[in-house]
């Protein structure tokens, strides 16, 4: 994101064992590793004026220890909390991956089809008439040759594309790399690959993550989009970037609207963790 969000859902991860986490965090290391990185967080906040985040540590699928700093919101005054929710920004592209894969395993689609056979409508335009067509897997590895964001004011303005503004103006669009050939971040990847994800499923792609990737995890904390009224009122406050002498402007809520499988999501650290769990139990 072209924003620093100063406000961060820190999770952080040991190895896995079998210990229940009490135990692990009663561990004379563990107990002094914790204390240490207690006091450097704080120390950090108060060098470079961070406002305030949650920090969490699991030891395979317990939490060892989770704590929250600072303020939710400084003008408000408000503390955060070990629940507070948190814009996870590029975070949101695990999920759309973890979409895909599932998919990929009921054999609803393959990794190696080119996009287009699941997006017709894709039309961008391509410089480099010997390349390979774009694929699925070249989305999640940021393969495909594609510029970092669509043709729209998404981080100037923060005014996101629907679906329908997405479709119109990618052909005015083109590619930036022969895909396959190098590695370029791009937002508009992962947002094309969540329009697989709805085309595929037959679902709208907020309603296929939260259904089949977060509450089987128990993540009650987390959503797609703009969070729900009980998620906006433990919304954190997001912060730019630090400037000399001058205090951290607030961000604005952003809606994300097409782009949510690329930035899109909310969550809190104990949702994080309970995700961070699971991809070690995989």
């Amino acid at each position: 994101m072209k924003q620093l969000m100063s406000l961060v859902a820190v999770v952080a991860c040991l190895c896995s064992a079998s210990a229940a986490g009490q135990e692990v965090a009663d561990h004379p290391e563990v107990a002094s590793q914790i204390k240490v990185m207690d006091v450097w967080i704080q120390a950090q906040m108060k060098d470079i004026s961070l406002p305030g985040l949650v920090i969490g540590v699991v030891h395979g699928q317990e939490v060892v220890w989770s704590k929250a700093y600072g303020h939710a919101d400084v003008e408000r005054n408000s503390p955060m909390q070990v629940d507070s929710i948190f814009r996870i920004a590029s975070h949101s592209k695990l999920f759309t991956s973890i979409a895909i894969l599932q998919l990929r395993d009921a054999g609803k689609l393959r990794l190696d089809d080119p996009i287009t056979d699941h997006l017709p409508w894709f039309d961008i335009q391509n410089p480099y008439p010997e390349a390979e067509p774009i694929k699925v897997w070249n989305l999640l590895t940021h393969s495909a040759g594609l510029p970092r964001e669509s043709d729209h004011p998404s981080w100037t303005e923060f005014d996101f594309p629907t679906g329908e503004d997405l479709r119109e103006t990618v052909s005015q669009q083109q590619t930036a790399y022969p895909s396959s050939t190098v590695w370029k971040y791009s937002n508009l990847g992962l947002s094309l690959a969540g329009a697989i994800v709805e085309t595929v499923s037959g679902r709208e792609y907020e309603e296929y993550v939260e259904t089949e990737i977060m509450a089987p995890l128990g993540m009650t904390s987390s959503s797609v989009g703009v969070p729900s009224a009980p998620h906006r009122a433990r919304l954190v406050t997001g912060y730019g970037r630090r400037w000399l002498d001058n205090p951290r402007d607030v961000m604005p809520f952003v809606d994300a609207r097409s782009f949510d499988p690329a930035t899109g999501l909310s969550s809190s650290v104990n949702d994080m963790l309970m995700f961070l769990s699971w991809q070690m139990r995989l």
